[in-house]
C-alpha cells in the first residue's frame, strides 16, 4: 500500500515539475545560442 501512496505523490510532483522540465531546457538552449552568436560576432571583429 505504501508504494501506491508513493506513486500518487510522485505523480503530483511530476505534474509540478513538468513545467520546469519543459521551460528550463528551452531557456538553456536560448542562452547557449545567445552566447554562441556573441562569441561568433566577437571573433569576427
Amino acid at each position: 500500500m505504501g508504494l501506491y501512496k508513493f506513486f500518487r505523490s510522485g505523480r503530483t510532483q511530476l505534474c509540478r515539475n513538468w513545467v520546469l522540465v519543459l521551460v528550463v531546457p528551452e531557456q538553456t538552449v536560448r542562452l547557449h545560442q545567445y552566447w554562441l552568436t556573441r562569441a561568433a560576432e566577437a571573433a569576427d571583429q
